[in-house]
């Protein structure tokens, strides 16, 4: 698995962000099953919420939904598909 860049300093900054994107990906990519694998989708979602990316925290919500429909999240991610709709 990839490593945090030791160059990002400050976990609220856009590059930590895009750092921590990449990072769960890997999870989900290459772990689809485990048990981990919808929290990492929600985290990429709201990584893109925080850098105001909706379209990429829509697509994530929905991947969610379709790849794990019995996850915790499903609530979280309908209702926030319905707010990016606005």
């Amino acid at each position: 698995m990839a490593m945090f860049d030791p160059n990002i300093k400050r976990r609220d900054q856009p590059p930590y962000f895009r750092q921590a994107i990449k990072e769960f990906q890997l999870v989900v990519d290459r772990y689809p099953k485990t048990r981990y694998a919808d929290e990492a989708l929600v985290r990429i979602a709201r990584l893109h919420r925080r850098l105001d990316e909706p379209a990429e925290a829509r697509a994530a919500y929905e991947r969610l939904l379709r790849d794990y429909p019995e996850s915790e999240y499903t609530e979280e991610a309908n209702e926030q598909i319905a707010q990016l709709g606005r």
